[in-house]
């Protein structure tokens, strides 16, 4: 029994998944027949026979006979081999046999794409035939307006176009025979040979049309605008030699001739119609004009500037020049009392031998501008080339000058600044001994003792002669270095002794009560009367700490006043 219902349980879900493929397959099946029949229904027939509204002659007529046949054979060869298939994979699915009808299935759907595919480009070629006819034929018409209004032009303003009239009246009668020739292709039924020919007609046209726009401009630079400039150049160039210029620099006369032979050849690259090789140079020949105008201006400019400024520097330099002789003079007095450095020492012979070079350069200036045999823009950059150096050398002699000056000056500065110096170490030292303190440390007494010693050596300094300033200025400049280390350390001492007898009388509270604060406190003033000052208030310190940790900020407080008067300096 358990036999048979496993036996029937199977046969059942063979049943069920037979039925649920053959399902598939059936609908599969149906698809395939929608695509088939919607392929059958696509308008190609209807389509055809818009081709019979044209010329059926030559490629059309071509065209259409492979069309038909190409539908012919879809209609009768691949439809019904759809069907036969289609009728072949339902067969199989009706005997189960449901690997044979995928086959077959697949195979459908190839031939269906293939048939899609073949109408497709039937579709496309009939509509490229047709839409080329329809826009040649709308192109045609524009171009015979543009043809009538560029003959029009050319007729009515022959003298725009100059030598390029020969070339564009050529050109523009290709077009009427053209014109007939896609009328014959077009009776003999060649549309898209046609549709070719009108393509190349409108790429013609465009390129006439710009270029009966764009000649009479480019003749008008050419044959006026540009000769006018070069004759203008010409003129001023001649001008401006009558009237004293050197031009010869700049070798303008043969290069106008060579922009004159230039604007020869672009005239017959006109009468050729390269007006792209035109355009540009015209643009390059009007930047060379503008170079010219700018070269001449420069020359204008210049020499107004030189009249100006050429006699400006004659004084100046005469007296600058007297002036560093006196420099000189006076460089040899100060070195008497003084020692200068090599470098400053030959500073004035420096500067003289410099004015002296720029003298001649400066005269030899002012030969060439009475010659007139320079050009202005040159003899302006030498003017100011030489201005430039006079004004350097003019403010370094000044410099040194004042340099000179302020030697004495800083002389009677660092023997008021020493004074100063041996005041404020006697300030020191009286506040030193004058602190109650059982002693001065050696230390604070060989700082005081190395501060009198380089005060003693700056006054040995300002006894030489000459005087080295150098020496002495680093000299003064460690001796007030020391005295503020100095200074420092004796505030510091002060302030530890000050603090120190605070704390003791702070501390003297607890001296009863607790033995280390005593134990410490006597090791303290021990350290105190070995003048160990800042070891003293330590030790002091920790002792009060211990026992109240708040003590060194009363303390502080309480020795405010002290601190400040004693420490005062």
């Amino acid at each position: 029994m358990e036999i048979a219902i496993l036996i029937l349980a199977l046969i059942l879900i063979v049943a069920i998944v037979s039925f649920s493929i053959r399902r598939k397959r059936k609908k599969e099946i149906e698809r395939l027949e929608q695509k088939r029949k919607e392929l059958e229904n696509r308008p190609i027939s209807e389509q055809l026979t818009r081709v019979k509204d044209l010329n059926m002659d030559g490629q059309a007529e071509e065209l259409f006979d492979r069309w038909r046949a190409e539908w012919d054979e879809v209609v009768s060869i691949h439809m019904p081999a759809i069907k036969t298939l289609l009728y072949e994979a339902d067969e199989a699915i009706d005997r189960l046999r449901f690997s044979k009808a995928q086959e077959i299935e697949k195979e459908i759907e190839e031939y269906i794409e293939q048939c899609h595919s073949d109408m497709d480009n039937i579709l496309a070629e009939l509509e490229h035939l047709i839409g080329s006819e329809a826009q040649s034929r709308v192109e045609v018409e524009q171009l015979k307006e543009h043809y009538r209004n560029a003959r029009k032009t050319l007729l009515a303003h022959q003298y725009s176009f100059g030598p390029a009239l020969y070339e564009l009246e050529r050109r523009l009668e290709i077009f009427a025979p053209s014109f007939e020739q896609y009328e014959e292709l077009t009776e003999e039924g060649n549309y898209l040979h046609a549709s070719e020919l009108v393509k190349s007609l409108v790429g013609e046209a465009v390129a006439l049309e710009a270029m009966i726009v764009e000649i009479p401009d480019i003749l008008t630079e050419l044959q006026t605008s540009i000769p006018a400039t070069i004759s203008d150049l010409r003129a001023g160039h001649r001008e401006m030699e009558q009237q004293g210029y050197y031009l010869k620099h700049l070798e303008m006369i043969s290069f106008l001739d060579e922009l004159e032979a230039h604007l020869h050849e672009l005239l017959q690259l006109v009468q050729q119609l390269e007006l792209d090789k035109v355009k540009p140079s015209i643009n390059v020949l009007i930047e060379e004009l503008d170079f010219c105008y700018d070269q001449l201006e420069k020359e204008v400019i210049s020499r107004v500037y030189v009249e100006r400024n050429a006699f400006n520097l004659q004084d100046r330099l005469l007296n600058e020049l007297l002036q560093a002789k006196e420099l000189i003079t006076e460089a040899i007095f100060v070195q008497q009392s003084y020692r200068l450095e090599s470098e400053k020492a030959d500073k004035p012979k420096r500067l003289a031998k410099e004015l002296e070079l720029l003298q001649r350069r400066y005269d030899v200036l002012l030969e060439q501008f009475t010659d007139g045999h320079s050009a202005f823009t040159s003899l302006e950059a030498d003017l100011q080339d030489i201005t430039a150096s006079f004004e350097k050398i003019a403010e370094e002699q000044a410099s040194f000058a004042e340099y000179l000056k302020t030697l004495r000056v800083e002389e009677m500065d660092i023997r008021v600044e020493l004074d100063e110096l041996r005041k404020e170490l006697h300030e020191v030292d009286r506040k030193l001994h004058k602190a109650n303190i059982p002693g001065i440390p050696d230390e604070m007494r060989s700082r005081v003792a190395e501060v009198e010693e380089q005060l003693f050596v700056v006054e040995k300094s300002l006894e030489e002669v000459p005087l080295n300033m150098v020496q002495i200025r680093t000299n003064v400049k460690v001796a007030k270095e020391l005295l503020e280390g100095a200074r420092t350390k004796v505030i510091e001492m002060v302030e530890n002794v000050i603090l120190f007898e605070h704390t003791i009388r702070y501390g003297n509270r607890y001296r009863a009560t607790h033995p280390d604060v005593q134990k410490r406190f006597r090791a303290a003033e021990r350290s105190f009367t070995a003048l160990r000052y800042t070891k003293a208030l330590e030790e002091a310190g920790v002792a009060v700490s211990q026992v109240d940790p708040k003590a060194l900020e009363a303390i502080q407080r309480l020795a405010q006043d002290d601190l400040y008067k004693a420490t005062k300096l």
